[in-house]
């Protein structure tokens, strides 16, 4: 997970505008023009498991949209939880890494 200045950065790397900085958290597409992968960005800022979950949901409904995938109330909606469920565990692994590495930096 990244601070605010390294969140400026990423925007600026990836030639998108940085708005509302002073959130929690973010989810963000960057689609490439010319059929190469796509980029998802996922910023907790306040290093909160339910940031974490709201900012994946984002990113999942977006992946399951681009795919072709419905997800709707009333359905079992398997792949989008399962997909949300890789996307919590993996951004909530790196972000316990990156907070574990901030204090033994120290």
């Amino acid at each position: 997970m990244i601070g605010r200045l390294n969140r400026q950065k990423a925007h600026e790397v990836l030639s998108s505008s940085a708005t509302l900085l002073d959130r929690v958290g973010g989810a963000n597409t960057f689609r490439h023009t010319k059929g190469g992968l796509d980029i998802y960005l996922l910023g907790v800022f306040d290093n909160k498991v339910s940031t974490i979950a709201h900012e994946a949901a984002h990113i999942a409904f977006d992946i399951c949209h681009t795919v072709g995938i419905e997800v709707s109330t009333g359905r079992a909606n398997e792949t989008f939880c399962y997909l949300l469920d890789f996307l919590v565990g993996f951004a909530d692994r790196v972000n316990h890494e990156h907070n574990h590495n901030t204090q033994t930096d120290c």
